[in-house]
């Protein structure tokens, strides 16, 4: 048995005041004890334990139980029902109760499928082979984090519940737990799950009566240790937003990213990966902004936006990018199948109008000719103008939100029913698995907005201890939607700062302490092998960085990634280019149009032959003589101009001078221009 499993297992056996197990052992044993043929499946008791109450001592349902209108609802169904899953609680058996929810709620007696209160009574009949984690979502999770553990056999992933609990339950039960309670082994499946999802705050952990012999690692132990907020800091071009692409994918499928071959070429490992981005982007797992000195709060969080149609001027509140790829993360919405679903309704409105009813049953038909509303025409209507129904305002009831400044709110929730009752937004396992996953949202030049006035109220909720799940949650009301807005604990942020914009000292300090930072410094090392025109490129950049850092300050080195573009065909033109379009302008920003700084910065001043600087003087000492006058030199305010020698860009000996002290000698310049001639 793996030792770290073990002394889990001790740890979860060693807790005390823990009434959970012997609760849920009374349940299952009254269960085994009823004769099917004699029992009264109707007995009031029996339905309000194991179908009404929200903690009964198998599983807490929080949100997802039944409200009393939906128990009333289904009441007398429950007996057969219940009877017909204590006999098989079978994968079969799941489906066909899968299929009874939804034929409950099409028919108005739930509000949603409430799977959760299913499958704990299968939890309850078969508590051999049934753990404790209702969820499918939370389940898949475990699986994951299991596989990667290596604490046992590995799990395969499937869509049915029934039959992934089985295989959890027989993975754990094979690791060396299987002469133990079934019940005690199902509880600790439940726990071990809290554990994976974090260690620091599992209560393995807090209920051990002795020192555990496991390491507690920071969030996500098992799956990826990335923090949940990090900002790659370093000088222009050191690779920080090229970097972000594989960070991201790496939290969100760190099997696949470490499964890459690591002697694979690198352009085409990075093309592997950024095809991979693209497929997250796309769905909506991965997003990404940069800030700017006119980004806002409404443009990341939320902002009330008008809109104009047929001279009518309508406002609606607009989620920002933040707030989006948050509901698209908290595993309690159907972001992804809401959005699928009206799209769908878009195209089927846009080719023909749907005919729907509101709630009073008066007719109307829908019909969409793009923008951000539907328009709604009355079926008794003689003026043949249509009403414009907001698709967000759709959106949000079909969330079960009342938004603010609803506008036809009876043609909007007449959309939103029909959604909902023609798209099963809550049966998609797919979806449940994705939403569940991590998601990752990248700031560029996060350093280059106002932090407080973008982030507002919301900074204080990126904290890990913060965020929604966590022991200290916190939640906000923002402020145009009035929504209760809490962050996700399973969304990572990723921002980028660029050091020679603004040094780490001047960051907002709140911005400081809620991150991690990683610096992203020049690697000129990436560049040792490469020569063009018998220059080494790696010592070029390696010897401007120190004289920068001493003129200056490593802030503003300069990155590699200028030159990475370089390759064995290049020559003295392609270096040429970058010095002229990239290096050179950055240098004359970073140093203030100091030219003499930069002469200094690029060598010149060492190279004894004059053609083979970069950085000259634009008058000799003869020409100021005569412009100036025999005193000119005791002129404290008269400075020389300087100038670009052109041609210098194109003398491989001019870069190799940067590095090179034998170079800057008049005997070697002399030899080179014998040799060449």
């Amino acid at each position: 048995m793996n030792e770290d499993l073990q002394s889990l297992y001790q740890a979860h056996m060693q807790r005390t005041g823990d009434n959970w197990t012997p609760r849920y052992r009374e349940r299952c044993e009254f269960l085994r004890t009823i004769d099917p043929k004699t029992f009264d499946w109707s007995d009031n008791g029996f339905l309000e334990a194991y179908w009404r109450e929200r903690d009964n001592g198998i599983a807490g349902i929080g949100s997802g139980m039944l409200s009393h209108e939906e128990f009333e609802n289904i009441r007398d169904e429950l007996p057969t029902i219940s009877k017909e899953i204590f006999l098989a609680p079978t994968a079969a058996t799941l489906d066909s109760m899968m299929q009874w929810l939804e034929e409950c709620k099409n028919a108005g007696k739930l509000k949603f499928t409430k799977k959760g209160v299913l499958r704990r009574f299968f939890c309850a009949c078969d508590p051999d082979n049934l753990s404790t984690i209702v969820k499918t979502s939370d389940l898949k999770r475990f699986v994951r984090n299991w596989n990667r553990s290596g604490y046992g056999p590995r799990v395969e992933l499937t869509d049915n519940w029934v039959t992934l609990n089985h295989n959890v339950m027989q993975a754990i039960r094979s690791s060396g737990l299987q002469k133990e309670d079934a019940y005690d082994v199902s509880t600790f499946a439940w726990r071990l799950a809290e554990y994976f999802n974090d260690p620091s705050i599992s209560s393995l952990i807090r209920g051990a009566s002795h020192t555990l012999n496991v390491q507690v690692n920071s969030r996500n132990q098992i799956g990826s240790r990335a923090p949940l907020n990090q900002i790659l800091y370093g000088p222009p071009g050191t690779g920080k937003t090229y970097s972000t692409i594989e960070k991201a994918v790496a939290i969100i499928d760190p099997d696949w990213v470490a499964s890459l071959d690591d002697d694979k070429e690198a352009s085409a490992r990075r093309k592997l990966i950024k095809s991979r981005y693209d497929e997250y982007v796309k769905s909506g797992q991965i997003a990404f902004t940069t800030f700017h000195q006119s980004f806002s709060y409404e443009d990341f969080v939320e902002g009330l936006k008008a809109d104009s149609e047929d001279g009518q001027l309508n406002y609606f509140v607009e989620d920002g990018i933040f707030k989006t790829i948050c509901q698209r993360a908290d595993s309690d919405t159907q972001i992804y199948d809401l959005d699928a679903a009206i799209t769908d309704l878009k195209t089927q409105c846009s080719e023909e109008p749907l005919r729907l009813t509101t709630a009073t049953g008066k007719a109307f038909s829908v019909s969409y000719r793009g923008g951000k509303t539907f328009r709604c025409l009355p079926g008794a209507s003689t003026e043949k103008r249509d009403l414009p129904a907001n698709v967000q305002h759709v959106r949000k009831v079909a969330l079960g939100e009342t938004p603010d400044n609803l506008y036809c709110a009876s043609y909007v929730r007449a959309i939103a029913r029909h959604i909902n009752s023609n798209y099963s937004l809550d049966s998609n396992s797919e979806a449940e698995q994705r939403d569940s996953a991590p998601h990752v949202l990248i700031i560029d030049e996060i350093n280059r907005g106002n932090i407080s006035r973008i982030f507002g109220e919301l900074i204080t909720l990126l904290e890990a201890s913060k965020r929604k799940g966590e022991s200290e949650q916190l939640s906000v009301t923002l402020p145009y939607s009035k929504e209760t807005f809490t962050i996700p604990n399973n969304l990572y942020v990723i921002g980028t700062m660029n050091t020679a914009d603004s040094s780490l000292a001047k960051v907002d300090i709140a911005l400081r302490r809620r991150f991690s930072f990683e610096a992203c410094l020049p690697n000129s090392n990436l560049l040792s092998e490469l020569i063009v025109d018998g220059i080494n490129v790696g010592r070029v950049l390696e010897t401007i960085n120190k004289r920068i850092e001493i003129l200056f300050d490593r802030d503003h080195c300069i990155g590699h990634s200028y030159f990475m573009k370089l390759n064995k065909d290049s020559d003295v033109y392609d270096l040429a280019k970058i010095f002229g379009d990239s290096i050179l302008p950055l240098l004359e920003e970073y140093f203030f149009d100091d030219w003499e700084m930069i002469h200094r910065v690029l060598g010149d001043h060492l190279k004894a032959h004059e053609e083979l600087r970069f950085i000259i003087e634009r008058f000799s000492n003869s020409e100021l003589r005569s412009l100036l006058g025999d005193d000119w030199l005791n002129d404290v305010q008269t400075k020389n101009q300087w100038h670009l020698n052109q041609a210098a860009l194109y003398m491989p000996e001019a870069y190799i001078g940067i590095y090179d002290n034998n170079l800057n000698t008049v005997d070697y310049v002399e030899e080179t221009a014998l040799d060449m001639a």
